[in-house]
């Protein structure tokens, strides 16, 4: 049997929301990702957009999902100037090889590079992305 897991991380809440919702009508595991010091929303812009846009990763606390017992993982996360959240930059770091990545980006604004930045990060762990959705909020 499949397992899926949806990695989230949500600052505004938006992608909590969406998270929470999927994984209701499909029956997922979810696991938020949390950085060690909460940021605030003037904190996503000034130094967060900056980070983001370096693909660079924030600290975030130990995962409270095993990531290697699922043979699917959802990365949702919010676009911050085109780019992943540092917080899920830093998850990706976490998972295991040979996992294929569905990532959902959650923004009112797009971001269609974004797809374009995170497929990398995801190579780099020798994973397979899968789909790249875009959900506008």
């Amino acid at each position: 049997m499949e397992k899926t897991l949806i990695l989230y991380y949500s600052l505004s809440g938006n992608t909590e929301k969406y998270a929470g919702e999927r994984a209701a009508a499909e029956g997922l595991d979810l696991c938020r990702v949390e950085e060690v010091r909460r940021r605030s929303k003037f904190a996503a812009f000034m130094p967060g957009i900056p980070q983001a846009i370096g693909q660079m990763k924030s600290k975030i606390k130990p995962l409270t999902a095993d990531v290697g017992a699922y043979s699917r993982i959802i990365v949702a996360t919010p676009v911050w100037a085109g780019s992943a959240t540092p917080a899920i930059n830093a998850a990706i770091a976490l998972l295991p090889a040979g996992k294929t990545i569905d990532v959902v980006f959650v923004s009112q604004s797009g971001g269609a590079e974004a797809g374009d930045r995170i497929r990398k990060p995801i190579e780099v762990r020798s994973c397979t992305l899968g789909t790249i959705t875009h959900i506008k909020k």
